[in-house]
This record gives C-alpha cells, sequence and structure tokens, in this order.
C-alpha cells in the first residue's frame, strides 16, 4: 500500500529516481553522503511502500513524475480533508470518487463502515480500497492516463451513465469562487462532469494551495458543487467567498 509517510532523505531519494531513474546505489550514497547499507535501506522502504520497483542497481520510480509530486505534497492536509470526505459517507451509500491523490485517501477512513460501493476512474484508490474488504468497487473502463493515474476518455464517461448515486467526491487542479474549478487535462474535466451529473450531491475535495491557481480545462463553476472540503490555509476572504457560491464549505 502507498504511504504518504516518507522522511526527508525518502523525499529526496524519489525526487532524485523521477529526476534520473538509472541512479545506483553507488552514486546514490555519494549523493547523500551515507553508506551504501543505508541506501538500501531507504530503497527498501521506498518500495515497501509501493513508491519504487526495486532492481539491481537501485530503484525505478512506480509512478509517472506528477504523482509522485503530487503524493509529496501536502499531505497532512490531503489526509485531513480526505478523512472530513470519509465522515459524510453513510453505511449503505453508493458513492463515485474521482481520481486524484487526495480522494484516493478516502477509502482508508471508511474502515468499519459497511455496504457502501464506490465507482471511481481511479486506479491510485485500489491500493487503498483493497484494505478494506467490506468496500465494493467498481472501476470504470476506459483509457488508461499514467500522468493522474486515473481512467479517462469515452468508454469512461458512457460507462457512469448507467449509475445513480448519492454522493460524489471529487478533485480538481485549481479552482477559487470566481472562476470555478479546473482540470489540467479535458479527459479528467469530462470524467467530474459526469460524476457531477450522475449524484445527487457533489462534493469539491481540495487543498487550499490549488485555490487561485490555473488549469487548462473548465470543469464547472464552484455553484455546482453542494459542498467543499478544504483546509485551514484558506484565507478567511477565500472561505467567504466560496461559502457565498456553493451550499456548504468545511475548512479541516
Amino acid at each position: 500500500m502507498i504511504s504518504l509517510g516518507l522522511s526527508k532523505r525518502e523525499q529526496e531519494i524519489l525526487e532524485q529516481l523521477s529526476l534520473d531513474p538509472s541512479l545506483n546505489v553507488a552514486k546514490l550514497s555519494e549523493m547523500f553522503s551515507v553508506s551504501q547499507v543505508t541506501i538500501r535501506t531507504n530503497l527498501n522502504d521506498l518500495e515497501e511502500k509501493g513508491l519504487i520497483v526495486r532492481n539491481r542497481g537501485g530503484g525505478i520510480p512506480a509512478f509517472h513524475p506528477n504523482i509522485i509530486k503530487s503524493l509529496r505534497t501536502n499531505i497532512k492536509h490531503k489526509e485531513h480533508i480526505a478523512q472530513k470526505a470519509a465522515s459524510m459517507i453513510k453505511e449503505g451509500d453508493n458513492v463515485m470518487i474521482s481520481a486524484g491523490t487526495t480522494t484516493a485517501l478516502i477509502p482508508q477512513y471508511l474502515l468499519g463502515k459497511m455496504n457502501i460501493h464506490i465507482v471511481t476512474n481511479s486506479i491510485l484508490i485500489l491500493k487503498y480500497a483493497r484494505a478494506n474488504p467490506s468496500l465494493k468497487v467498481t472501476l470504470v473502463g476506459g483509457e488508461f492516463n499514467p500522468s493522474t493515474e486515473a481512467i479517462v476518455g469515452v468508454m469512461a464517461v458512457r460507462s457512469l451513465d448507467i449509475f445513480c448515486v448519492n454522493k460524489s467526491f471529487v478533485g480538481c487542479d485549481a479552482f477559487s469562487a470566481e472562476q470555478g474549478a479546473f482540470a489540467y487535462q479535458p479527459a479528467e474535466a469530462e470524467v467530474v462532469r459526469k460524476m457531477q451529473e450522475q449524484s445527487k450531491e457533489s462534493i469539491l475535495v481540495a487543498d487550499s494551495s490549488k485555490y487561485g491557481g490555473t488549469g487548462f480545462a473548465f470543469t464547472n463553476s464552484i455553484d455546482k458543487f453542494s459542498t467543499i472540503i478544504t483546509d485551514n490555509n484558506l484565507s478567511p476572504e477565500q472561505k467567504i467567498a466560496l461559502e457565498e457560491s456553493a451550499g456548504k464549505v468545511y475548512i479541516v
């Protein structure tokens, strides 16, 4: 299972391997001024956390650099947001969860809850959901996008047509009260919009670092989300602006 709890050296090793997968134990040992035994231990730990695949010389990142960067960013905020989102899911709920490093964390906070059915386009979420045998997960078909660990495309959108759920939990790459929510890629935005259409309530989960950012593909205006969950680095003015557009805003 992927773990977000990385030591500083593990984070730096992962970053270096993302830049140059050919780096071996000897080079990493020299780079970080530690023994080769220590580097091997760090690499083994990264493999156990699901972030690299070990080879004879060193290790190869298991995910696209974009995913690795996102997994390392605002970890605590993402965990708190995911925990709040999970608290909104009740036993017997049918929900949709879009791809993303925050949304993928939601299932790990559903332990103990029964009869929950998740429909998702996220490959990343499976690594968390498999630890909870009480969850039923439906993965839509379509085209795999390694940069987001997502299933996208026409088939993915059409697959969602046959489902109607209580809530959808969706992420974004940028959002603001004025501009709405955005994704970097049109295919991602299209899946999110379809999830919103197929759900009675739509909840946007996004850490505050994305507020005011820019994205290429428009997903939806803020008033199309019944709830927004973000973190406490949002300014009071930004929170008020969101509350004037969205139904509810939770700061965690």
